[in-house]
């Protein structure tokens, strides 16, 4: 295990890519997923690791123990080994995996009520984040949707050469990003739906990562 070979690691974050297949559905949730890798790996790679997926995470048995494994969440349905490691993680403790050999292949929901499903288990535990992931990761989405917001609403006003030309240039500068990331992490295919896909993230982080979060602060109010 070369993540950790270095003594003071002691969480290791993994790579869980889903199975390419058929359909809107599919690329869609691949395209969410790495979305979300690409979210947490830089995090972590920037001093401020936060979450991991549980398909492929690890961490030492003497870390588990300190932190008292999943007993402080254990009245959740889902995403306790998301909040121990949001718990624990820290710049000096954490390591990041990424190479091919180590990833671990699901396969993709085959359902849009699937996928609604099951993201919204996903991000039912976000709002028990560190306060400062919750602005850095509002932030991040709500600017992504601010920006396509800001666009549409000049758009619709007669104003086209603004939005327009910003959009040319945003896509001159995360697209051929995003073609890097893509082969990076698998998805290479991807690329060429890249227009279509960052416009439904946008969509998905303006809209639906708020209600989810709502609906798991709810549901857990509820729960108590």
């Amino acid at each position: 295990a070369a993540p950790f070979s270095e003594k003071k690691t002691e969480i290791v974050l993994g790579y869980g890519p889903l199975l390419p297949a058929p359909g809107l559905l599919n690329r869609w949730a691949r395209f969410e997923t790495t979305m979300v890798a690409l979210q947490y790996f830089s995090l972590a790679r920037a001093g401020r690791p936060y979450m991991g997926v549980g398909r492929n995470l690890a961490w030492r048995r003497p870390l588990f123990e300190r932190a008292g494994g999943f007993e402080t969440h254990r009245d959740l349905a889902s995403g306790d080994d998301d909040l121990l490691i949001n718990a624990v993680a820290r710049p000096d403790n954490t390591a990041c995996c990424l190479h091919p050999e180590a990833w671990t292949w699901s396969a993709a929901p085959d359902s849009w009520r699937g996928w609604l499903r099951q993201k919204r288990r996903h991000l039912s535990a976000g709002w028990q984040y560190r306060l400062t992931d919750q602005i850095i990761l509002a932030a991040t989405g709500l600017s992504h949707a601010g920006f396509y917001a800001l666009c549409l609403t000049l758009l619709l006003s007669g104003h086209w050469s603004i939005p327009l030309g910003a959009y040319a240039l945003r896509a001159a500068i995360v697209w051929p990003v995003f073609s890097r990331v893509a082969r990076r992490l698998g998805v290479s295919d991807l690329w060429r739906c890249w227009p279509v896909l960052d416009m439904g993230w946008a969509v998905y982080q303006g809209v639906g990562v708020p209600f989810f979060l709502c609906w798991g602060r709810i549901k857990s109010i509820a729960w108590r």
